[in-house]
This record gives structure tokens, sequence and C-alpha cells, in this order.
């Protein structure tokens, strides 16, 4: 039997699972009619099913006045180039269309010929030949792997106003469409630091199949005389969730098997894809400074995770509304909830790969109590100058008559002693190096007014606990009885600490 499963590629025919809703958008904004339309960025995650949405739409087209050309931005090393590339494809696909357009082939080639000459006459040309050919067709241009705009339009900002003039202008009868993991705003911000086509698109996220699609993915086994229990059913959803990438994965490997009776044998042969799939989903994450949003989202804890980094998620397909009705897993730990991501799989992958290691977090922890130290000296010599010292042991006598504690000067000034013996004139008289976290709390609370734009101009309370945790786990992780902390505490630490350093840094 014929397998109609394709991993990794972009797929048509029998091998196009579910999508209509999607594929009636696109041909209703495309090719309904040959008056310009609005161009449109297509965006989401590696693997979605991006590309091949879009060429079984193009093949929809039944409009002869509307001609479809499609290349892969990711091929071209410059701007000049991959123009003339979008040039080339317009007239090998001229000489196809019933009519005499020897005038534009001509404008194009005097174009294509001028991809060499500097780039303001070239644009000029490209703009004289598309003008040109919107008098009598309308031009649909696909531009995938749009993320490497970055790189082709490089840093000249110029680069993507021309693309965007010819969106917006109406000279041109040109419906452009962008394929990208990333959003326009990210590309243009990464290339130079700006935005000129974020408001000229129509946004579009792809994200995982719906209850249909997936009804649809399991009746090609039904087609091929597979029979799946619900059970395995289940099974296929927890692994490859709502993704086209892993369930084309799994259902590959299924057909080969000729059925699914020996799951596990079916998933070991499919995992590696599946631990390589993740791991590129998190570099992305790292890359766009979304993981600890999403890691806060799913395995906590919650601590700066604010509703417009869930609504970012959302609309960049790693995350979407929890849809129900089928298959419920029934697993309490994910049906609490109410966002989904690409499969409970992927779940369970960040739960293991977020444990932070020991040795990983005295790091951290050791640069979070630097900063602390670091800021306070900072603007107590700001305040008091040379005698802040002073100043501190000043303020402990009145939390002394309270009967409050500010800082141990006894066991600061043995510390002092000792370190001085031990190395000489390479030892510090500030007091600074030798007081633990809560006596560096008990200074940020006291000044706190000055020290709030630190920290975001929070309250005082927001953070306090915080400070304590690193406290609480400072003797622990420095003598090597991390044991005594409970798992949630060390990845608090970790992500505390992490917190402390960026939020000091912002300032």
């Amino acid at each position: 039997m014929d397998n109609p499963f394709i991993v990794g590629a972009e797929v048509e025919g029998e091998s196009f699972i579910g999508r209509r809703d999607q594929l009636k958008q696109f041909n209703d904004l495309l090719y309904k009619n040959d008056s310009k339309s609005g161009s449109i960025s297509l965006t989401g995650i590696t693997r979605i099913g991006k590309s091949s949405l879009i060429r079984n739409a193009v093949k929809l087209n039944e409009n002869k006045n509307i001609i479809t050309v499609k290349t892969v931005i990711s091929k071209f090393s410059d701007f000049n180039e991959f123009w003339t590339d979008v040039l080339s494809l317009v007239r090998d696909e001229l000489e196809f269309v019933e009519g005499n357009y020897f005038k534009e082939i001509n404008a194009l080639d005097a174009a294509i010929d001028a991809g060499t000459n500097d780039t303001y006459n070239f644009r000029r040309k490209v703009e004289k030949a598309f003008k040109l050919i919107s008098k009598q067709l309308k031009l649909v241009i696909v531009i995938d792997e749009f993320d490497f705009a970055e790189y082709v339009f490089g840093s000249d900002s110029s680069n993507f106003q021309f693309f965007r003039e010819l969106i917006s202008s109406a000279d041109y009868k040109m419906t452009f469409i962008t394929i990208s993991r990333r959003s326009l705003i990210h590309i243009e911000t990464r290339s130079f630091g700006g935005s000129t086509l974020d408001g000229v698109f129509k946004k579009i996220s792809l994200r995982g199949f719906s209850n249909e699609d997936l009804q649809e993915y399991f009746n090609k086994f039904d087609s091929l005389q597979i029979k799946l229990s619900d059970d395995i059913k289940k099974k296929i959803l927890y692994y490859g969730g709502r993704s086209p990438y892993l369930l084309s994965a799994i259902g590959q490997e299924i057909v080969y098997r000729q059925g699914a009776d020996d799951f596990d044998s079916v998933l070991s042969a499919c995992n590696q894809q599946f631990l390589d799939y993740f791991k590129r989903i998190v570099e992305l994450l790292k890359d766009e400074d979304f993981y600890n949003k999403l890691l806060q989202i799913y395995i906590g804890p919650r601590y700066n995770i604010k509703q417009y980094d869930i609504d970012e998620l959302v609309s960049r397909g790693y995350i979407s509304n929890k849809i129900k009705g089928f298959y419920d897993t029934g697993e309490d730990n994910i049906d609490e909830f109410k966002y989904e991501t690409i499969s409970e799989y992927f779940v369970e992958y960040l739960m293991d790969i977020s444990q932070p290691e020991v040795g990983e977090i005295w790091p951290v922890l050791s640069e979070a109590e630097k900063k602390l130290r670091s800021i306070i000296e900072i603007e107590l010599t700001g305040m008091f100058g040379g005698r802040w010292m002073e100043e501190l042991e000043r303020v402990n006598q009145e939390y002394k008559k309270n009967k409050r504690t500010f800082i141990d000067f006894d066991k600061v000034n043995i510390n002092l002693a000792v370190n001085k013996k031990k190395y000489k004139e390479r030892a510090s008289d500030n007091i600074l190096t030798t007081v633990g976290i809560m006596e560096l709390r008990n200074i940020l609370q006291h000044y706190w007014t000055r020290f709030a734009p630190y920290f975001n101009n929070d309250q005082f309370s927001k953070w306090s606990d915080r400070f304590y945790l690193l406290h609480k786990a400072r003797n622990p992780l420095a003598h090597n009885t991390a044991e005594f902390l409970t798992e949630e505490e060390i990845m608090e630490t970790e992500l505390y600490c992490r917190e402390i350093i960026s939020s000091i840094a912002k300032k």
C-alpha cells in the first residue's frame, strides 16, 4: 500500500490533510477576483504546515488573469539577487499566459539585466516592469522562509521601504504572501531596529490541527484498512498533539508496520524525530525570549508572566486556547492548563530539561549576590559619600533599640578580621563583602525608595520572599547539601536569580 504520510516535505493530494477552512480563506483572499488584494503574513512554528498550505491554496487558482510565483528568500545573499529571481519567475510564467505581453517581457528583461547595477537604477526598472504588468494582470508572489529577510535585505531600512511600496501602492496590482516562523516586526527589528511592514500585512497564524482535521487524519488509517483502538488514538494524541509533523511521523511508521499493536515500537522508531523537533522549538523560544514564559505556564512558578506574553505566545503559534471534545486524554496534570501547546509529550520534555543542575545554579546565585552588593554600594555612596558604612552602623543602632535585626556587625567584624588574616593585603574592608543575603535584603528594604527603580518600581513586598528564598538556598548549595531543598525551591532559586540579574541590568 502507498504510504500517504510524508514527513518533513511539502505535501499535496492524498498526503495533504485537513485545513479546509484555511484553504477557503486563502482562496477568497487571493483568487476571488483579479483586483489588488491585501498582502498576507503567514506565521507559525516550524513544521506546522505553512508551505504545504500555500502550495495547495495556489493550486485552487482558476483565474487566468492572476499569475502566482513562489520563491525561497533563504537561497539568496543580497537584495538585488532576490528581486532578480522574482523577476525571472514572473517572466517565465508570462510566456505561458495567453495574449501579447512582449512589452512586459522586455521591461522584465531590462530589470533583470540591471540587477548587477547600482541599487537605485535597479529599483526603478523593477518598479517600471511591475507597473506595466499590473495594468493587465494581477501578481501573487509567495516568499517562503521570510525569516531570512534580515540577512538578504540587511540593515538598510530602504530595502524594506521599497518592499512596502510595492505592497501598498495602488500602482501595483501585486499581492505578497510571506511565510515565516517569526513575526514581521520581529524580523524587521532584528534587521534595522524599526518596522515598516507590520502595518501593511494581514496577519494569519497557522496552528495545529482542528478536531475536524484530526478526524480526517484518523480516517486515513480506516481507508488503508488499519484499525486503531481509542486507546491507541489517545496515545497518538498524547505524543503528537495537533502537530501535523509529529502526527505524520507516527502515521508513517504505523502504515509501514501495517498496524499499531506494538505502539511502543512505533514510538521508539519516531522518538528521535520528536526530541530533535522539541529541541528546535526550544531554541526558537530562547531566540525570541519566550522560553521562560512558556515554562512559567506549564512548569511554574509564575513570577513575571503577563497577559501580553501569553498573547504573543498564542500569536506566534506556540500555544493556543484549549479545544475540548476530541479523545480527551483525562490527564489531570494537563487538564489544569487553559492553553494547549505542541503536545503533552512536549510538556513532559519541558519538565525534564527545565530541572536545573545544582552546579548550574551556584554561578547564577553568586552573580545575583554580586549585583545586589554592587548596586547597594553605588546607591549608598551616592547618598552618603564615603561615610555610607557609618550610616549603616547608625541605622543598625536604631534597629537594635527597637529589638529588630538589621546587620550583625559583631559577625561582620569577625569575618573582616578573618579575611584580613587569611588574604592579608588582598582583603577588603568593605562590609558588604561579608554580610549575608538577608542583611542585603534589610538594606534594600530600608532604602527601598532608592532601590525600587532597579526592580521595576515594584513594591518591596513583591521581592521580599524572593530574597528570602535566595538566603534559604545559599548555604545548602554552597555546602553541597542541596537535598535539603525541594526541586521546586531549586528551580525557583534559579528563576529568581535570573530575574534579579535581568532587572538590575535594565536600570
